[in-house]
């Protein structure tokens, strides 16, 4: 089955859920539609309005009108001519996808020089170095705000979800104020929420040891079998929280009477043979 998405300014339907939108054309995202018939086929599962189905990857897109009359009548799918502001803003996501992927190739790329002036950024903290081993650009706000949290003593795997959190809040505050079309908005939200969530992927797996450099009297950080919260989403792999939190006693010290309290939340996830195994998570 072909997946797509229906996107509005900063909304990706599939993952947050529908709101009204404007009247201008609806932007689909389909990065698996090839062929014309692929294109019309995901236009015909919507419903009436005008819609640009494009696929990111290879840059194409086709404008459709959807159209029925009365209920349970078929529906009229019609190509129609594609606006000029679409090829346009293909070539904006194209020139923002190309800085992205350098950086995520571990080059330092220039930002592009015709695009970053039209950019809403929040205000980063003083005094702060903003993104560790990576551009700052356009999160520096948000990764200042994480070093914060960190350096605040805040739980590890919060930290980084306040991260992602505000990674977001930010894509959509660059793409709400960009002054272009619906469709080039959406489509920078897509791939600038994309790169926030490379980021927290970075954060998730090499933040740990930053973090106890900081705050290395925390129980994730003397203990190695404290688990760290990695699973902040846990319901997306078919866990199941329950019994509440539990309270782990480690020693820290030469006697019994020497020790820390870690309290976690206790989740089950199947094993794949029927039963389940358990595991505490988001301990602090």
């Amino acid at each position: 089955m072909k997946k797509y998405i229906l996107a509005a300014i900063g909304i990706i339907f599939i993952a947050y859920g529908k709101v009204a939108i404007a009247s201008e054309e609806k932007p689909i995202i389909c990065n698996e539609c090839v062929t014309f018939q692929d294109f019309h086929g995901v236009a015909q599962t919507l419903q009436n309005g005008n819609y640009i189905v494009v696929n990111l990857e290879t840059r194409q897109a086709r404008k459709f009108e959807v159209s029925s009359v009365g209920i349970g009548t078929s529906k009229t799918v019609i190509q129609q001519p594609l606006p000029a502001y679409v090829l346009e803003a293909l070539d904006t996501y194209n020139d923002w996808k190309v800085y992205f992927d350098e950086v995520n190739n571990g080059q330092n790329p220039n930002i592009p020089s015709n695009q970053s002036n039209n950019l809403y950024l929040p205000f980063s903290l003083p005094d702060a170095n903003g993104c560790t081993n990576a551009p700052d650009f356009p999160f520096k706000a948000a990764c200042d705000r994480h070093d914060q949290c960190y350096n605040e003593g805040g739980g590890l795997s919060k930290c980084n979800k306040a991260f992602l959190d505000d990674m977001l809040a930010t894509t959509e505050q660059i793409t709400s104020n960009l002054s272009s079309s619906l469709f080039q908005k959406a489509i920078l939200n897509h791939l600038f929420s994309s790169q926030a969530r490379a980021y927290y992927t970075a954060v998730r797996s090499f933040g740990k040891e930053f973090y106890c450099n900081v705050n290395p009297n925390r129980p994730i950080c003397l203990f190695d079998d404290v688990n760290d919260g990695i699973f902040n989403d846990p319901e997306g792999s078919g866990g199941t929280l329950y019994g509440g939190t539990s309270e782990l006693y480690q020693p820290i010290g030469s006697t019994q009477f020497e020790y820390t309290v870690i309290t976690c939340e206790l989740w089950k996830f199947p094993d794949g043979s029927g039963g389940f195994y358990e595991l505490m998570l988001n301990c602090e």
